[in-house]
């Protein structure tokens, strides 16, 4: 998020710091595009089976230039972005990721080998496959993290149906300084709206859709 309430500070000024910090702490491990498989608990701490998904990216080679995301012909929906644009199947997945490493996606991917040819670093990998790692720690945090609310749902909202109602995160995307346009732009038809309309906490106090996130619809 750009702005974080109460104060209306800057989310990425707070956070990219402590990201950074942490990336570069000599006693932190950082696993990206990894899961945790099971947990269990013995006398010295806990043994933690992490499944580490592959990103056909070599992580110590890979500079983040993203010249292999300027030359991939294949363009997909930005989940980032809440599909408000496009990505290349080959892509760094924010501009302030950190590491900053690129990844392939592979389901879209049409191996056609453009980013192997254009890697300066050789970094490119179709031969990666998953793997399995054991480490051992001294205790675990569990961070649930949420769900945002599907408006879908309510049929009252005519989510499905009218084509001007994006949800607020991706009015958030519209607003904030790394956003995909210069402006806010209707999903119909690309033009500027003439006034905004926002239905708050839709589906929160709906008690047919059990307890949803607050989300907003504008």
């Amino acid at each position: 998020l750009s702005k974080v309430f109460p104060t209306l500070d800057c989310g990425a000024c707070i956070t990219t710091p402590k990201v950074s910090e942490t990336v570069r702490h000599p006693n932190i491990s950082i696993y990206t595009n990894s899961e945790v498989k099971a947990i269990t608990r013995n006398r010295k701490g806990f043994k933690a089976d992490i499944i580490r998904h592959p990103r056909y990216i070599k992580e110590d080679l890979c500079t983040g230039c993203q010249i292999c995301e300027e030359k991939c012909p294949v363009i997909v929906e930005d989940q980032y972005q809440f599909n408000l644009v496009g990505r290349k199947a080959a892509y760094v997945p924010f501009s302030i990721a950190s590491p900053r490493i690129a990844a392939i996606d592979i389901e879209n991917c049409i191996l056609c080998g453009i980013c192997e040819k254009v890697c300066q670093a050789d970094a490119i990998d179709f031969t990666q496959r998953e793997e399995e790692e054991r480490i051992s720690v001294d205790c675990v945090l569990l961070a649930t993290g949420y769900e945002l609310f599907n408006p879908d749902v309510i049929e009252r909202y005519n989510n499905k149906s009218c084509h001007n109602i994006v949800s607020s995160m991706q009015m958030e995307r519209q607003l904030v300084p790394t956003r995909p346009y210069n402006n806010v732009l209707r999903p119909k038809d690309g033009k500027m709206p003439d006034n905004i309309a926002y239905v708050l906490c839709c589906g929160s106090r709906d008690a047919t859709v059990g307890n949803p996130v607050c989300s907003q619809v504008c």
